[in-house]
C-alpha cells in the first residue's frame, strides 16, 4: 500500500535542516533540545525522535 502522504519524520528533517540554516548553527554546535524543537515545528516528541 502506497501512502500519498509523506511521513511527518521526513518534513522534520527538512525543517531541521532549515533551523540549522535559520540558527546559523556551524558544525559542532549543538541543535536545539527535543522538546524545543517539537515546540517551534508543532510536532510531537516522537515525530522528533523517530530517524
Amino acid at each position: 500500500m502506497s501512502s500519498e502522504q509523506p511521513k511527518v519524520y521526513l518534513e522534520v528533517i527538512k525543517q531541521i535542516n532549515h533551523i540549522i540554516n535559520e540558527d546559523q548553527l556551524a558544525s559542532g554546535d549543538k541543535l536545539p533540545s527535543e522538546r524545543e524543537l517539537s515546540d517551534r515545528l508543532d510536532v510531537g516528541r516522537s515525530s522528533v525522535r523517530e530517524p
